[in-house]
């Protein structure tokens, strides 16, 4: 199914589905049913080369992306994920192969079935951790994947039904109508992997069909939930949150301690060169772990060279913050209508205030403030979001050509190994850094580029194509005048969404104060 059709929610398949029974004119009894995972959304937002590409220059694509000088191109934690969730699926699929018999790799012939039930445990459990990674990518790379993935979570229940890995795959993977979307999902599975102590991840699954299923009842049905279930999801998400932020503060406690007994280590070992220099012995000094690369180390070193473990970011924070805000404004926009002053048609001469009682102006202010306070809330956590990218006006092009020809060496398959950080380190400390979301605070930064560049609307010219062509040609104009620096900023396949949503949120607020 191509995942376009799959971020319509399910809309395309039903009625490509109905449409075929109506030719044929005849009734099935037994409708098609797809992976719930097909109908989440964002899905193409993710869609790109790296599904297929393998895995070796991937690993190089992300490698280079992390140790390139900022702003970094792509999000490292959103392409670190990509790597782990290729990994972790490929492993996966491999294992199904010889659970089922037919792997290249492994001679399978001799295997009892207790232990193919164990491979199958194995590869639910990598899955599982792919799916934990980050649910969206994940389900776009199933879709492109084997078919047998669909199938392992419910042979794995079959024999272990308390299996928590398998019932969050399964949930993933479960084939349900797509006109009974909230009719055939219940929460049950996730309620109980929940309650078992994974939180984070799950907590963020949890919010995201939350959130899902309250968009298949639209604006309408207040009388149902109300807010109800935007509210859990909120709970989930800001309980995920904090469970990070916590974690986050108990790391960076070790690693100031561990960074200040590495000092005084230090100071040991200089004390002790010192005493034995003044007393004329030869002291041995034994090599420190903990010692700081010198600069004719790190010129020598690749681009190309492997991230440390510790060091390779994840995206868990950026999704609950990019899921949250978009929840608060969901909760801003259901409140709207009931914010708006009622008009009567036939008192055209009547205020609408005037058409209405104190109680109900009472409630519409309640209602409006609500909207206010909630959209507040969303563009906190949209500019939260912003703030983990960084956007550069002045980043030299010369750094910008040598990333695109050592990415195009990667992509040929060649070696990279004689593209050196020297050529790219020039760029650091001259090109200026800001946080994306610096460009939308109540000051603008001085010495920005303007935009549009010296083109504005004009009323002999309201054509909006003929602008943005006139735009583009200025913007190349500028390039070819000084081409020596251009703009970047960091991409994140939700970035267009999440300033669509902040430009919305600031709409709300706007409109609240006049």
């Amino acid at each position: 199914m191509p995942p376009r059709e799959a971020e319509h929610q399910g809309t395309g398949a039903a009625s490509s589905a109905q449409s075929s029974a109506g030719k044929s004119g005849v009734a099935s009894d037994v409708p098609k049913k797809i992976c719930r995972n097909r109908h989440w959304r964002f899905l193409t937002s993710f869609y790109g080369p790296w599904l297929r590409l393998p895995l070796e220059k991937l690993q190089l694509l992300c490698n280079i992306n992390y140790n390139m000088p900022p702003p970094h191109s792509v999000d490292p934690a959103v392409m670190f994920d990509m790597l782990k969730i290729r990994r972790l699926v490929e492993e996966t699929a491999e294992l199904i192969l010889q659970a089922e018999g037919n792997s290249l790799l492994v001679d399978t012939s001799s295997y009892r079935p207790r232990r193919i039930q164990r491979i199958r445990d194995m590869a639910c459990q990598k899955l599982s951790a792919a799916y934990r990674v980050d649910e969206i990518p994940c389900s776009l790379l199933t879709m492109h994947s084997s078919a047998d993935l669909d199938n392992v979570a419910s042979e794995v229940l079959r024999h272990d039904p308390a299996n928590l890995d398998a019932k969050y795959v399964h949930f993933f993977h479960e084939k349900i109508h797509p006109l009974q979307l909230t009719e055939c999902t219940s929460l049950e599975p996730l309620d109980d992997i929940v309650e078992a102590g994974h939180a984070n991840e799950v907590r963020r699954t949890r919010a995201a069909v939350r959130f899902f299923m309250d968009s298949l009842r639209g604006l309408r049905d207040e009388s149902e939930d109300g807010n109800d279930g935007l509210g859990n999801c909120i709970s989930d998400l800001t309980g995920a949150l904090h469970t990070i932020q916590v974690e986050n503060t108990i790391q960076s406690h070790s690693a100031s301690s561990q960074e200040s007994h590495a000092q005084r280590n230090t100071a040991k070992v200089t004390s002790n060169d010192l005493t034995a220099a003044l007393s004329g012995c030869r002291l041995e000094t034994k090599p420190q772990s903990c010692s700081v690369p010198t600069q004719e180390s790190q010129a020598s070193r690749t681009i190309a060279d492997p991230v440390p473990e510790q060091a390779i970011p994840s995206s868990l924070l950026t999704q609950l913050l990019f899921r949250r805000g978009s929840c608060y404004l969901r909760m801003a926009c259901k409140l709207i209508p009931q914010g708006l002053p009622s008009t009567n048609a036939n008192d055209a001469d009547v205020s609408p205030t005037e058409t209405d009682d104190h109680e109900t102006a009472q409630q519409r202010r309640e209602s409006r403030q609500l909207v206010k306070t909630f959209a507040s809330r969303a563009k906190r956590d949209f500019m939260d979001f912003l703030s983990k990218l960084q956007y550069s006006p002045d980043w030299p092009t010369s750094a910008a050509a040598e990333l695109v020809a050592c990415k195009d060496k990667v992509l040929a398959g060649d070696k990279v190994r004689d593209f050196t950080r020297t050529a790219l380190q020039h760029s650091s400390p001259i090109n200026r850094i800001y946080k994306v979301s610096e460009l939308f605070a109540s000051t603008p930064l001085e010495g920005l580029p303007s935009y549009p560049p010296g083109v504005a609307l004009t009323e002999e010219n309201p054509d909006a194509a003929a602008n943005i062509a006139k735009i583009a040609s200025t913007v190349m104009d500028e390039i070819r005048e000084n081409p020596s620096v251009c703009e970047t900023v960091t991409y994140h396949p939700l970035l267009l969404e999440t300033l669509h949503a902040l430009l919305l949120c600031h709409c709300l607020l706007q409109y609240l104060q006049s």
